[in-house]
């Protein structure tokens, strides 16, 4: 590769960690679920919140993947950052739960432009330098730095958040304002990578429009084995780890010993694990026995955690998140390995719409739980279904 390729690579690299760590700079993170039970929110209100934030998202995830396929990626992630934004804006102008619910579905919005859009455009430019082999490096490494933004919203958010929520609200849509402005100033938007199987040329007018892209991508995820399995796999036991990340701020207040202040630090704790296990994700070998066994340990160690207390319950997070962050980086790089169409974007919004799919039913089962038994039944809940969908995975050859 020349020098200036590998110049233009690097400064790409430096910006998807600017991008991720921006665009997660959110200091209400670890007081939200707070906020929002102190404004009047029941424990099932703040379920249904987070089931009307995942239904946003699933309407909108594998169209938005197809207009990534049709128009620019780099557009479209800039987008995501400015939507994203509102969120915030709008719960410090409506504390109630109107308020939150439009402002979750904002932040949906935002979340469905990203998905796909982001996998495909990093995807795209390593492989128009030939370096398709780094893309689980830099992605993992790009969630770590997403969880380095998190941890740093986490340290000062629980401070903040000592003289009320209407400060750290205002300063969480800067974070990814400034995601949006490295997208629009550093990003390239790449020539669309794919193979050319036979008949392509036959495939080409179909695919050069928004329907034919995504009957495209819906075809290549439900007829080829080897991408339906990965997306049966990241849509199963892995959105435990997501539906829980919701409820740690919850679970903590509840144990009593943590006051605002140690629940940031002790969120920085968790979001340190998760990066770490991001960072170090491309160094472990996976395939679907692999990815089934990691699973199934972050699972059993989330549903362990919850018979904690204090820092032993905020230690037993932090090995569970980090386990389910290599899970999930291993299972984004197969899938992206495993894509040889021009809807590229489409198919992996297909994985995103499974997951919230599922989060939904999780979502259900955690607000049922909190009613009846807390934010530690929760974790036990959601730690015992995803065993038992790990273990459903380990004990098929076929998905």
């Amino acid at each position: 590769m020349a020098a200036d390729g590998r110049a233009s690579l690097r400064a790409f690299e430096v910006g998807w960690l600017a991008y991720g760590f921006l665009r997660e700079l959110v200091v209400i993170y670890p007081v939200y679920a707070i906020m929002m039970g102190e404004s009047g929110t029941s424990p099932f209100e703040l379920s249904v919140l987070f089931i009307v934030w995942s239904l946003s998202v699933v309407l909108l995830e594998v169209p938005s993947g197809t207009l990534a396929d049709r128009y620019s990626r780099k557009l479209l992630v800039t987008l995501a950052g400015l939507v994203k934004a509102c969120c915030f804006f709008v719960w410090w102008w409506w504390p109630e739960v109107p308020g939150f619910l439009l402002g979750f579905v904002l932040w949906g919005v935002g979340s469905s432009l990203r998905s796909g859009a982001a996998e495909s455009l990093l995807h795209d430019t390593l492989a128009e330098a030939g370096r398709q082999a780094d893309f689980e490096r830099i992605y993992g490494r790009g969630r770590a730095a997403e969880t380095c933004g998190v941890g740093l919203s986490f340290l000062l958010g629980g401070w903040l958040a000592e003289g009320g929520f209407e400060t750290p609200l205002l300063l969480s849509g800067l974070g990814p304002i400034a995601a949006a402005v490295v997208a629009l100033v550093v990003f390239e938007e790449p020539p669309r990578m794919r193979s050319e199987p036979a008949g392509a040329e036959s495939q080409a007018s179909e695919e050069s429009t928004y329907l034919g892209l995504l009957r495209s991508g819906l075809r290549e995820a439900r007829s080829r084995h080897e991408v339906r399995q990965v997306i049966a796999l990241m849509s199963s036991g892995l959105v435990v780890g997501g539906c829980m990340d919701e409820y740690i701020g919850p679970l903590l207040d509840e144990v009593g010993e943590l006051d605002l202040r140690f629940i940031g630090i002790a969120f920085a704790l968790i979001g340190a694990g998760a990066g770490l296990g991001g960072w170090w994700a491309h160094r472990v070998a996976s395939d679907r026995v692999r990815t089934s066994a990691l699973v199934l340990l972050a699972s059993g160690l989330l549903a362990l955690a919850a018979l904690l207390d204090g820092w032993f319950l905020v230690f037993g997070l932090v090995g569970c998140f980090f386990v389910f962050e290599v899970a999930s980086v291993r299972l984004s790089g197969q899938l992206q390995r495993r894509i040889d169409g021009q809807a590229r974007a489409t198919v992996t919004s297909v994985a995103g719409l499974g997951q919230e799919t599922v989060g939904i039913l999780l979502y259900l089962a955690a607000g049922v739980a909190a009613e009846l038994g807390g934010f530690g039944w929760v974790a036990v809940t959601l730690g015992g279904i995803g065993v038992v969908l790990a273990l459903g995975f380990l004990t098929r050859s076929e998905i």
